[in-house]
């Protein structure tokens, strides 16, 4: 008998509602775009935060004009969005009148200018030059929502159950009053119709508002059945709702058919909080790209003992019809350190070294992308990526790829040229996988995006940095990047009481030097496992780095503090949030001394820096092999399991660039009588 993934008609299915469904259990940075196939996601790097802006939070809508505008406390703007942060600015710099707003705001581009909500003064503006000027007032405690209606050529706004039709000429059309339990939380035109989304403040069922913008009255409502929309888009020629249950819908004209749902729903936890409008998923969080459908999640939850979910990393989850609701990309604290002002002087021709400064140079095997503003470097190409060979930390050399920097192979230097820039990526983890609050998401174009360096997704994250303080981060993705992801299988049950499972077979494409793949297994689970934080808001939950290998756990808890009682030798542990993220490992040893634990892994953490602070999770995977791109050429693997039980589970490991796997065969024989 045998187990395959994806199966014999090269489908892939995970539907988030247990772990013995579908092929597909749980997901970490992974990309299902290419059918068939399982692929290790481009990795992300960190753009902006608020450490480079101190304004730069509640960053909840970015939206595409003459300009990308991030609206939040202030409006930030940039005309295109790169690795060079000079290039975003605030626009308290320029503007007066300057809308502010304190979370859930919103934004679009209308009638040639930019709008957006003031959530301070409860005013919609739009910039007339350098002057925001205001358009109407709506007082209200509720987030801002606006929208275009083409139909109309209008601009849509709603605050709490007031809806106002603007015309081109800033003139408020028409006004629609809902009832007063009912708050907007998102809304989307399409043909002669606005579809609204609520939430219902009496905990009572949100509806879909229908409007038509010409009267005072409503066109119609649909009951969801639980108490908010938290977003609604346009999807093909009706909407997709995401309620507060956690369920993706598609509006039918008459209901509402469920297309997926996040694994929140099948737990029974209410993802979400009547009382006070928390959204986990914000009017801007999601959007549509054709038929996949992404979102910008926070995978917490406030109202319930633990606060979250084995199998739900937060972040950037996607939909795709063909196989469900998966995580694709996580937030990051890597980040981008650059040099534009390297002049000859700074080239070596005789040694290849080259000198910058401002910065420190990242660790040899770091992705350098360089530009040139006048002549070219010999030996170098304008426009490309390249990797680092660390001299020391004011000098390197360049290499052709990843394996040339790790080997020492530079590229020989042939001649010198002024204003040359070099951007190096330093990396400082494989993403963070608890996100705070959710916030925006958009798609953008090549006008406003520098394509050579980054993909077309860029969102808004609330996350921890290295010492577990929460920033907000603009946060790009880098196929350059080395990432790591992985995939979980469902339980794969035996046909008798017991069998062996035999082997497991992985088909792949050819792996460079640095990719690996990991598998790991397991046939029986741990009581109280896995080990997870309880509060993202606890210190308790964090674990403190005492070298590379080593992390302790607080010694004087007070709550919510990790139970590592059950922790033995062998069992894994994942980095889930902060410094270091996404990294795995293994436990050599473990002691006890009160309270406190001293965890030493069998594998250094290669993010580790001084002060560190991390929260982990820890379960029984056992880990079979490694493929290693550096010595293995092929592309398949047959590794021996010789497991028996009444099922097996496996872990997928990727870790590299552009990993990807196309087959996996689990062959098992019957060990005890049939069933």
């Amino acid at each position: 008998m045998t187990f395959r993934i994806p199966t014999n008609e090269r489908r892939l299915s995970q539907p988030n509602s247990s772990d013995v469904n579908g092929n597909l259990y749980q997901t970490r940075n992974i990309s299902l775009d290419e059918e068939g196939y399982i692929k290790l996601a481009p990795a992300t790097v960190k753009l902006y935060s608020e450490d480079d802006a101190a304004p730069f939070i509640n960053i909840d809508s970015i939206s595409i004009g003459s300009s990308v505008y991030l609206l939040g406390n202030e409006p930030y703007r940039t005309h295109k969005l790169e690795f060079l942060k000079s290039n975003i600015s605030s626009s308290a710099t320029t503007d007066s009148n300057l809308p502010e707003n304190e979370g859930e705001g919103d934004g679009v581009y209308f009638n040639g200018k930019q709008v957006s909500t003031d959530q301070t003064d409860d005013k919609l503006k739009y910039l007339d030059g350098t002057t925001w000027v205001d358009i109407v007032t709506v007082s209200s405690t509720a987030p801002g929502v606006v929208s275009l209606f083409p139909a109309q050529n209008s601009l849509l706004y709603a605050r709490g159950n007031i809806v106002k039709r603007i015309n081109t000429s800033w003139a408020v059309a028409q006004t629609l009053t809902l009832p007063s339990e009912y708050t907007v939380t998102s809304m989307e035109a399409i043909g002669n119709y606005v579809y609204l989304a609520t939430h219902n403040k009496n905990g009572g069922d949100a509806l879909l508002f229908l409007w038509t913008g010409i009267n005072t009255t409503n066109d119609g409502a649909y009951s969801i059945g639980t108490y908010s929309i938290q977003t609604l888009k346009k999807y093909g020629s009706t909407v997709v709702v995401v309620d507060s249950l956690g369920r993706l819908q598609v509006f039918s004209g008459s209901g509402f058919t469920e297309l997926a749902a996040f694994p929140p729903y099948f737990v029974d936890i209410n993802w979400g909080d009547a009382s006070n409008e928390y959204l986990f998923i914000t009017n801007r969080g999601m959007i549509v790209d054709g038929d996949l459908i992404y979102f910008n999640i926070a995978n917490s939850f406030d109202n319930v003992d633990t606060e979250y979910l084995p199998n739900m990393i937060g972040d950037i989850w996607v939909y795709d019809p063909k196989v469900g609701l998966y995580q694709k990309y996580s937030s990051t604290n890597n980040e981008v350190l650059y040099d534009t002002s390297v002049d000859a002087g700074d080239i070596n021709t005789t040694t290849n070294i080259i000198t910058v400064s401002g910065m420190t140079i990242p660790a040899t095997g770091s992705p350098v992308y360089y530009d040139a503003t006048t002549s070219v470097i010999g030996g170098l190409i304008e426009l490309k990526w390249y990797y680092t060979i660390k001299v020391t930390s004011t000098t390197f050399k360049v290499a052709e790829t990843y394996k040339d920097a790790m080997e020492g192979n530079a590229i020989d230097i042939t001649s010198t040229s002024s204003g040359n820039r070099f951007y190096f990526v330093s990396q400082n983890d494989y993403g963070l996988g608890i996100t705070e609050k959710s916030h925006a998401i958009q798609s953008l174009n090549n006008d406003d995006i520098n394509a050579y360096q980054l993909g077309s997704l860029v969102f808004i994250s609330e996350t921890v940095d290295r010492q577990s303080t929460s920033k907000f981060k603009l946060i790009g993705t880098c196929r350059k990047i080395r990432n790591l992801g992985y995939f979980v299988t469902p339980k794969m049950f035996a046909s008798g009481d017991n069998d062996i499972f035999k082997d497991i077979t992985l088909r792949f494409r050819p792996l460079k030097y640095g990719d690996s793949i990991k598998v790991k297994y397991r046939t029986t689970e741990k009581i109280g496992f896995p080990v997870m934080p309880r509060s993202r808001n606890d210190a308790d939950n964090f674990v403190s780095w005492t070298d590379s290998t080593t992390f302790t756990t607080v010694s004087s808890p007070t709550r919510n503090f990790y139970d590592f009682s059950s922790v033995s030798v062998g069992d894994e542990v994942e980095i889930i949030n902060g410094a270091g993220s996404g990294f795995i490992a293994h436990v050599s040893s473990i002691e006890q001394s009160g309270y406190q634990y001293t965890v030493t892994l069998a594998e250094a953490n290669p993010f580790y820096v001084s002060g560190d602070t991390s929260m982990v999770k820890i379960d029984n995977w056992k880990m079979i092999e490694t493929i290693d791109g550096s010595t293995f050429a092929g592309t398949e693997k047959t590794i021996a399991v010789d497991a028996t039980g009444g099922w097996v589970q496996f872990k997928v490991i990727m870790e590299g660039t552009d990993v990807a796997i196309y087959d996996t065969v689990v062959t098992n024989k019957t060990y005890a009588h049939q069933r």
